[in-house]
């Protein structure tokens, strides 16, 4: 029994790096351990099943409720004592660590990270089990804060510790290159690559990507891009295909630096396709800047800045501040506010450009002081000055110890002294003290409660003003499907019947009669024309072309019945609806862009019109945008369109904002928070 617990254990720790090199794979395995989830069970088996979830989400703050459950259960097993799983807990503590470690890195907390994956090491080494693979992390950890000369320490350690682990030795030796490569010893570092055996899973393209980086460190850029292609195009495919981002997203950077923005877009593009299917939100969001940015540069301003918000947004739901990087990259957050501040301000948007230009600069504000390297290098040189004088501390210590006892009863006497004077005073200062504080926090608790009571009763009027709104909605709708149902059944039926009697009149009636023919044929016109606009109606009440095919051909159709040639162009451009959205939902949106279009028709004189629908991951975002006459928004009185509009976008969770000028068009933009 204890042999096959002994290997069990090693088999968990070998497979820790691959979780950290393959952070958004398995989404098979996760389904299959989300159902096994129970919170109500206090056992090492669930620690396993939350850690094993979290660990498919390494770079993603999904992981963070399933990492602290983990954590909160493992310190209460081992607060029990239980000796029999003594060595199982020791192990699930590392692998803990070891993605806590990550999850703060990728906070952009450096000291934390380097002192969990220190943790981590002692209790590794502790077990008797090898620590290469966390070796190798605490070495990347270096590299990404630019300390090279640590990071070669730490891969030396990693492979002094290495027993019997082909693919962590080799994983140890590119990222020994790698840090050589970064203080310019590239000569030093080829020759750490060349033993590296690429049989070994996962080898290749480790090396590869660490060639290519090497090429273009070394100005061979081409050939860079040609080593990064070779990983993209053979490291894996669907599903299991989230080692192309990396390789991707640096050949799109490479384009953008050469100036080749439809190359780069395109990788950009390829890139934020795979994050989507693999789940990697952190990378999409890097890939939709990137696409930003190279549309940005080629021109096309209203895409890039579509593409920017969306990865703004993103970022800013899951905060993604200070995304862990190499070369001192930016995170998302900020790369984006960066550069949607100045194609605002290129525009001459100067409003937004001024709330966004204070935005990025509070994001580097609070990105700067997270930043650790100062933390890593203090704690570095502290470690190292402690253990030298560690013994000097020790006779000084000795001495000061005689000194102190000689002079303690010198100190012991005055101390009673002067502790008899001020005692008293003391105690009423202490009582007086005690009874302001208590006094204080007994009115604060107060307050307290009373903007909490108050905030209880705004959010609950709030609901029941929303639940109002859905009926309301609800009600139109059923409203609208009866009267569409009765047009076409029974009016519709009625006017095809008379319309069937009167073709059997006109058979029968006296050809001499020009002028009563002349009147009957009028009359006939009127009547299909109103069996034409009957069913037009109905279909219009009953959102036909919503209900079968989907939000994305309804608007399309809704926008080729407004064109007009030569007079109204109009634009639909819809982005991720090829899956149905909840149809309460499509319905809201569907009603608000046809109120919208209808005041483009009504109000605007415009001759071009726009809706732009995208969908993320986690948002939906609907633009309306018209170069008619524009209005001022504070100025003006809001009708009752653009207030149903509101209203709707209420029922929904969306956030609707107008955005017009006088002679310069409108702009009116829908954001929307979708479930899961």
């Amino acid at each position: 029994m204890q042999h096959l617990l002994t290997c069990s254990l090693l088999l968990a720790l070998a497979c820790m790096p691959a979780i950290a090199a393959r952070a958004q794979w398995d989404p098979v395995g996760r389904a299959g351990w989300l159902r096994q989830l129970d919170p109500h069970v206090r056992t090492a088996d669930q620690v396993q099943l939350y850690a094993s979830v979290a660990s498919t989400w390494m770079l993603s703050a999904k992981a963070r409720p399933y990492l602290d459950h983990a954590d909160s259960l493992l310190r209460e097993l081992e607060a029990a004592g239980d000796r029999s799983q003594q060595t199982r807990l020791a192990v699930l503590r590392v692998n803990l660590l070891y993605m806590e470690a990550y999850q703060a890195k990728f906070r952009r907390d450096i000291p934390q990270a380097l002192a969990m994956f220190g943790e981590a090491v002692l209790i590794q080494e502790g077990l008797g089990f090898d620590a290469n693979r966390i070796h190798d992390a605490i070495g990347t950890l270096y590299r990404s804060v630019e300390e090279p000369e640590l990071a070669v320490e730490a891969f030396r350690k990693g492979l002094a510790s290495e027993k019997n682990d082909p693919q962590g030795r080799w994983a140890l030796h590119i990222g020994m290159a790698g840090a050589l490569a970064d203080m310019g010893r590239s000569e030093e570092a080829a020759k750490w690559l060349l033993p590296c055996d690429t049989t070994v899973a996962g080898v290749l393209p480790m090396l590869r990507c660490e060639q290519a980086r090497i090429a273009v460190l070394k100005g061979d850029s081409l050939g860079g891009i040609r080593l990064y292609g070779q990983v993209a195009s053979g490291c894996g495919t669907a599903p299991d295909e989230w080692c192309r981002v990396a390789p991707l997203t640096a050949m799109a950077k490479l384009q953008l630096a050469g100036r080749k923005w439809t190359d780069a877009r395109a990788l950009a593009d390829s890139c934020a396709a795979v994050a989507l299917r693999t789940g990697d939100e952190a990378a999409w969001c890097t890939c939709m800047i990137l696409g930003g940015q190279a549309r940005l540069a080629s021109g096309e301003k209203r895409m890039a800045e579509r593409l920017l918000r969306s990865a703004l947004d993103t970022a800013r739901h899951y905060g993604y501040i200070g995304l862990a990087r190499l070369s001192g990259e930016d995170g998302s957050m900020v790369r984006a506010a960066e550069l949607l501040k100045d194609l605002y301000l290129a525009d001459g948007r100067l409003p937004e450009a001024l709330r966004m230009t204070s935005y990025w600069s509070m994001l580097k504000d609070t990105l700067n002081r997270r930043d650790g390297r100062l933390e890593v290098l203090r704690a570095e040189m502290h470690r190292e000055a402690f253990a030298d004088s560690l013994e000097q501390a020790r006779i000084t210590a000795e001495e000061r110890r005689l000194l102190d006892g000689q002079l303690a009863t010198e100190r012991l006497r005055r101390a009673y002294v002067v502790a008899g004077s001020i005692a008293a005073a003391c105690i009423l200062v202490l009582i007086a003290y005690l009874l302001a504080r208590r006094l204080q926090q007994a009115r604060r608790l107060a307050r307290q409660e009373r903007a909490l009571y108050a905030k209880e009763v705004d959010e609950l009027l709030h609901k029941q003003e929303i639940a109002a709104m859905h009926a309301m909605f609800e009600g139109q709708e059923k409203e609208r499907d009866r009267v569409a149902r009765d047009l076409h059944d029974r009016v519709g039926s009625m006017l095809g019947n008379v319309k069937m009697q009167m073709e059997v009149l006109e058979d029968r009636m006296d050809t001499d009669h020009q002028e009563r023919v002349g009147q009957y044929r009028k009359v006939y016109g009127l009547l299909v024309e109103t069996v034409g606009e009957v069913r037009r109606i109905s279909h219009d009440m009953v959102a036909g072309t919503l209900a079968r095919f989907g939000l994305e051909k309804a608007l399309e159709g809704l926008c080729d019945s407004v064109r007009i040639s030569g007079h109204l162009a109009v634009e639909c451009h819809c982005f991720g609806l090829g899956e149905r959205l909840e149809r309460g939902v499509e319905i809201a949106v569907y009603r608000i862009v046809q109120e919208l279009v209808g005041n483009v028709l009504k109000h605007a004189k415009a001759t071009e019109l726009v809706v732009d629908v995208t969908r993320t991951p986690d948002r939906l975002s609907v633009i309306v945008s018209d170069n008619g006459v524009g209005f001022d928004p504070h100025a003006a009185t809001e009708g009752i369109g653009l207030t149903n509009v509101r209203k709707r976008a209420a029922t929904i969770g969306g956030e609707l904002s107008v955005d017009s000028t006088p002679g310069k068009g409108t702009t009116v933009s829908l954001e929307c928070a979708l479930g899961k």
